[in-house]
């Protein structure tokens, strides 16, 4: 209470330090001296008359407040002090201070927001800005910081970030995309199903890197083809009616090529006349001896004698359907090349991951211009375009002016904002597209894909694509947050609650080998587990002479759906070999922080501070109230019966000067500033507030 009994209005902010300090003796359960937070209880009344201590910011709004006894003398007056006050007296403000004489007003300045004293009055009170030091971390995420760069991480396939949901249930996640700089660790190379002579150019692009040398492995192999010896009728691969055998996957055989029968330790297929009757076996087909394809379709052929009936199609060996045999059989083709490696000479650097998705109001069309904050791009860099869906969007669509289909380099105009070339020569004369929308959803610029370029001689005219996978790995150089989300942090008073952020690289797959003689032929996915947006490292653990084994995974929707098998390796076994999937990357940390609203202290105190000064307290301003104005412009206005100006008289005198040497005069100025004979009004500030940056507040 007030001394005249009214309630008193607590100027208190949840989670600000008070010390306490009574009269007399303490109410129990309190320390005199000691540091408490306070949370404030307002009333109907919306009077602050009530107060819950806590001995943490942590603590506020949980059932731990300090616990009070009846104690000590009623009549005691007790205390709860600021911190920042307690213990310390006002005194004079024992200051110097020079002002220039002359100033320069096209000279600005990068400090936006000033927490210092920003002037003087001429009876020499200082004026102080409102802008406190006192923060309340609450709404979206403002930045990232990179606590640890880690290693290893996929740069071609890079891990997901999750940052933890809001601790409000209805606020939304932010969003974060990492950026990854490495260099070529290793190459993975398919096996081929299908002939080359020679690999005449390989090269590796993509990410803005350079430096990477590859050098082709070539060797020789032999392709083998299963089939089941069977009659089609009865599920096998034999068509007795027109003489073909079919095999599950494509051949990619070449008319009249050269293929070796084996019948893997079951009875020899039996043969007999084409297109007779085709239970008359004349004989067998001979193990290990060479036959001759004639192409019927992508997966089936026919079978010849001589190299020039399987050309002609003429005098096809029949297939006969009343055989011994059965089971798998197969036939090998010749020993040709084929890429066997690609060996890595030098590994190269600079190779990014750096994918950036602008929301349209990043866009201008009146400048042509993309504006981000701190892009990362270099000048020169080469990007690819896309929209892609953005929230609340299904359907995304392009800015008028951008194409999918072709490369961009960049023109830098500062670490905010760059332009778009279409071409190298565009680029050097800096010539940059024009933007004739700013399309929805989010239109995202990334570096192009890291891929390796391979220029084949085939030896048949059967040709193919051979599939290459680079790993390129390295560390984590920051982040992207194109959605800095809603509602997390805290209303306590200088609280951090910062989200954590988890780098979602996969865990929990399981594979499992297939052996036989020796060999890896096969790996079963076990458990496809979880998260895996990176390729794993597939490490095949023996205690036995096992040797040579190399298995590439396949992930798809963040599990690994299939293990390719592109060296067998030799001298496995099944009791003594397992498979390791180990998760990409390690020991990289992001940490998100939330936006910081500081206090408007003028909102909070009124117009005059109590400035700290070592172990005193100075006075001065931060507004200009009505009983300083009459003081330093006496008669100046009118002022009706309810205290109100209603009249203003004449130009308001300097009432004080700015550090920077810039005179500061009353709120009365001419209503036209450039004739002074023109009326006498209150002046209003130009600056306006900026409504897009006031959201999300608690």
């Amino acid at each position: 209470k007030n001394p005249d009994g009214s309630n008193r209005d607590i100027k208190f902010i949840q989670g600000d330090a008070v010390i306490y300090q009574p009269d007399g003796d303490p109410i129990v359960g309190l320390d005199t001296g000691r540091i408490y937070f306070v949370d404030p209880q307002v009333l109907p009344n919306q009077f602050i008359q009530k107060i819950a201590l806590y001995n943490s910011r942590s603590q506020i709004g949980t059932a731990s407040t300090i616990q009070l006894s009846v104690g000590g003398s009623a009549t005691t007056n007790h205390n709860f002090v600021l911190q920042k006050h307690a213990n310390k007296k006002l005194s004079a403000n024992k200051i110097l201070r020079k002002f220039p004489l002359s100033q320069n007003l096209f000279v600005t300045s990068k400090q936006e927001r000033p927490i210092i004293n920003s002037g003087m009055l001429i009876d020499g009170v200082q004026i102080h800005a409102p802008y406190s030091e006192d923060i309340i971390y609450y709404g979206p995420i403002d930045q990232i910081d990179l606590e640890n760069a880690g290693s290893d991480y996929d740069v071609v396939n890079p891990p997901a970030l999750k940052v933890e949901a809001p601790t409000i249930s209805t606020g939304t996640t932010a969003l974060v995309e990492p950026i990854i700089e490495g260099s070529v660790k290793k190459i993975f190379v398919d096996p081929q199903d299908f002939d080359i002579s020679a690999i005449t150019n390989i090269s590796l692009t993509g990410g803005n890197g350079s430096g990477c040398l590859l050098e082709p492995i070539l060797g020789a192999r032999f392709r083998e083809l299963f089939f089941d010896s069977r009659n089609l009728f009865f599920g096998g691969s034999l068509d007795i009616d027109n003489e073909t055998i079919t095999f599950n996957e494509p051949h990619n055989l070449a008319n009249g090529q050269k293929i070796f029968y084996g019948n893997e330790g079951n009875p020899s297929l039996g043969i007999g006349t084409a297109f007779q009757n085709a239970n008359e076996i004349t004989g067998t087909l001979s193990d290990g001896d060479p036959y001759f394809v004639r192409v019927v379709n992508s997966s089936t052929i026919r079978i010849f004698n001589t190299k020039n009936d399987a050309l002609s199609d003429i005098n096809p060996i029949g297939l006969a359907t009343d055989t011994p045999s059965g089971g798998t059989h197969k036939f090998r083709t010749e020993s040709v090349n084929t890429l066997l490696d690609v060996k890595v000479i030098n590994s190269g650097s600079g190779y990014q991951h750096r994918k950036l998705r602008v929301n349209p109001a990043g866009i201008s069309t009146s400048f042509n211009t993309i504006n981000f904050p701190n892009h990362g791009f270099t000048h020169g860099d080469i990007v690819e375009y896309s929209p892609t869906i953005g929230l609340g969007t299904t359907i995304p669509k392009n800015i008028d002016g951008l194409s999918t289909s072709i490369s961009y380099h960049v023109i830098k105009i500062n670490d905010d904002t760059f332009k778009l070339a279409s071409s190298k020569e565009n680029f050097d004369r800096g010539n940059f597209v024009g933007l004739g929308s700013t399309g929805t959803g989010y239109q995202t610029f990334t570096y192009p894909e890291i891929k390796v370029n391979v220029q084949v001689s085939y030896a048949t005219n059967v040709t193919g694509t051979i599939n290459i996978t680079p790993l390129v790995t390295g560390k984590i150089i920051g982040s992207y947050l194109y959605e800095g989300g809603t509602d997390y942090g805290s209303t306590i008073l200088n609280h951090q609650i910062n989200p954590k952020i988890d780098i979602l690289n996969g865990k929990n797959a399981e594979l499992r080998p297939v052996i036989v003689n020796g060999k890896i032929l096969e790996v079963i996915v076990a458990n496809q587990g979880s998260d895996y947006n990176s390729l794993p490292d597939v490490v095949v653990v023996t205690t036995g002479e096992g040797t040579g084994a190399i298995i590439r995974p396949v992930i798809n929707n963040g599990r690994i759906t299939d293990a390719i098998v592109i060296n067998s390796g030799i001298g496995y076994d099944n009791l003594n070999t397992r498979i390791d999937v180990v998760s990409s990357g390690k020991n990289g940390k992001l940490q998100p922080r939330v936006r910081g609203l500081n206090i408007n202290n003028q909102k909070r105190f009124g117009d005059f501070n109590l400035q700290e000064k070592e172990s005193n307290l100075a006075f001065s301003l931060y507004g200009y109230p009505q009983s300083v104005a009459e003081f330093f412009e006496p008669d100046r206005f009118d002022v009706k019966a309810n205290g109100q100006f209603d009249k203003v008289k004449t130009h308001s005198p300097i009432i004080g000067w700015a550090y920077d040497g810039n005179p500061i005069y009353g709120p009365f100025g001419y209503e036209d500033p450039n004739d002074t004979s023109s009326s006498t009004v209150i002046i209003k500030s130009s600056y306006a507030k900026d409504k897009t940056k006031v959201f999300n507040r608690p």
